[in-house]
């Protein structure tokens, strides 16, 4: 049936099982390798999976909190760990 509104009804579960679905795993992967070879800057990458995400390029906004998330990430993961 058509409706203007639809009530969330994501579960912990659900959103669970799709972090762990080694087929959401496997998208992923392809989806990165896929906007790593497309694009050589992380601003033309985040632009990139825009693009292939939402069929629109990413507001001023949207592209600077991204390639802000991806500097920090990468920061963060060739830090030593904590537990090294």
């Amino acid at each position: 049936a058509s409706t203007e509104r639809r009530i969330t009804s994501t579960t912990p579960l659900q959103a669970l099982y799709l972090m762990n679905d080694p087929f959401v795993h496997a998208q992923a992967k392809a989806l990165a390798a896929r906007v790593q070879n497309d694009a050589d800057t992380d601003a033309a990458r985040v632009r990139r999976a825009y693009e292939l995400l939402f069929a629109r390029t990413p507001t001023a906004d949207e592209a600077e909190a991204a390639t802000a998330y991806v500097e920090k990430l990468r920061a963060k993961l060739s830090a030593p760990a904590a537990w090294e």
